[in-house]
């Protein structure tokens, strides 16, 4: 693919049938080991949201944001990518994404939050859904742990560049600037310094565990770029956010396209959905990444030290990206997906232009350079029926099982999310019991 394959920018194309999306979701994969795979997702820093009992054994998993769910961990004979969930800004967002091509019908979402889903393959056979109804949860952030930094200041007197000091005043500026207000009574009888020290652990989660946001953005990888640009680009409201090319300059080709959902004047997410270009090889076609938010530089040092204690592999990490300015730490799962706590994203709208980056030496800004050897296909070498992997036909690709069709009901854990909440005008689509 050359650039100038989609210089028709199809993004910039009046579609009365675009779906606007507001943002991923959540994302699903299979594995043949589900509880060696919880173990690491639970490590990783996801609280589990549910079980499902039937065909296939399910956990879903949350953070701490609004999403009632952020992964899908499903037992599958082997490794399996299912692809990433979007959510449509309206209802009838919904209704259009059964109009394109590869849709299949409104069906019920039977995960903790309910809602409604389209199934959906795209050119490169891998599955996006498209979701809307579901019942948000409470933001429920953890205790801060990214405390005020103090950088060089002409005088140590400066509080603008120097706030934490001392003891009652360096916690009472972090918690009335950065949480909103503090107890004053209380904050006097905490006499500690603001120190990176004084964090509390969340209840359930060990010493180290870092909490996940949300999902931030779903990396594909898919054999051609340019018919999966202009997929995503032609029917949903995803706009380049950058495009890096790879080769000689004379030469240069896509490697990588970055896209975030237009949201007009609004600031999202410098992207939200990845596509790479994997002509040959066991990751020709499946997941690139997926990528889930930490609190800050703190955290993600913190959850790269606990995760190398019990024994993880890293792939790539700590360091900051170019594109989207994001501190990364890539991890390979138990079965050999790649998942990424991130964290310091930049944000864009409609008025940030496309940025179409040429090769460059480096693939930081800062941080170790990404490992030569390539990303191994999930489950350490054995690999599924080429079935699973090709998309060089439609015949080779299995049927996409929704997961309505395989999820009993949902088993909560303790302290659960309520299942449901579907509004009374999904209701003119599909009945809840």
């Amino acid at each position: 693919m050359a650039i100038t394959d989609i210089d028709d920018q199809p993004w910039t194309k009046s579609n009365p049938h675009r779906v606007k999306l507001l943002g991923p979701a959540c994302v699903e994969y299979g594995h043949p080991n589900l509880d060696a795979a919880h173990k690491f997702l639970i490590d990783f820093g996801f609280v589990e949201a549910g079980r499902a009992e039937g065909p296939s054994r399910t956990i879903f998993y949350r953070g701490y944001g609004a999403q009632p769910v952020v992964y899908i961990a499903r037992e599958t004979p082997f490794p399996e990518f299912h692809g990433g969930y979007y959510e449509a800004a309206t209802h009838e967002d919904l209704m259009r994404a059964t109009l394109i091509p590869g849709a299949g019908k409104v069906e019920a979402l039977n995960h903790p939050g309910g809602g409604l889903v389209v199934h959906i393959k795209d050119p490169a056979g891998l599955g996006v859904h498209v979701v809307f109804g579901m019942m948000k949860r409470e933001f429920t952030p953890p205790p801060q742990i990214v405390k005020a930094y103090n950088v060089p200041a002409a005088a140590d007197t400066d509080i603008t560049y120097k706030p934490r000091r001392g003891r009652n005043h360096g916690k009472h500026y972090f918690f009335s600037t950065v949480r909103g207000g503090c107890d004053q009574r209380k904050c006097h009888k905490v006499h500690k310094y603001c120190r990176f020290t004084d964090i509390v652990i969340l209840p359930g989660l060990k010493p180290g565990i870092v909490p996940i946001h949300k999902v931030g953005h779903i990396g594909y990888a898919v054999r051609d770029l340019e018919p999966s640009a202009r997929f995503y680009t032609t029917h949903f409201n995803f706009k380049p956010t950058e495009v890096t090319s790879f080769g000689p300059s004379d030469k240069a080709w896509p490697g990588l396209m970055f896209f975030h959902v237009d949201l007009g004047q609004t600031y999202t997410d410098h992207h939200s959905l990845m596509l790479s270009s994997m002509p040959t090889g066991p990751q020709a076609t499946g997941s690139d990444h997926s990528a889930f938010e930490v609190e800050g530089l703190d955290a993600e040092f913190i959850g790269h030290d606990y995760l190398t204690q019990q024994g993880y592999k890293l792939y790539w990490g700590v360091g900051r990206h170019v594109e989207g300015s994001i501190v990364y730490d890539y991890w390979y799962d138990v079965d050999g997906f790649l998942l990424e706590h991130y964290t310091d994203s930049d944000l864009v709208n409609e008025d940030t232009p496309i940025h179409w980056a040429k090769p460059r030496k480096n693939a930081s800004s800062w941080g170790p350079q990404p490992p030569m050897e390539p990303i191994p296909a999930p489950g350490g070498g054995v690999q599924p029926p080429t079935e699973h992997l090709s998309a060089s036909s439609e015949e080779a690709q299995p049927p996409f099982e929704p997961i309505s069709s395989y999820c009993g009901e949902i088993q909560p854990p303790g302290e659960h999310i309520p299942i449901g909440g579907v509004p009374a005008s999904i209701g003119e689509v599909a009945s809840y019991g």
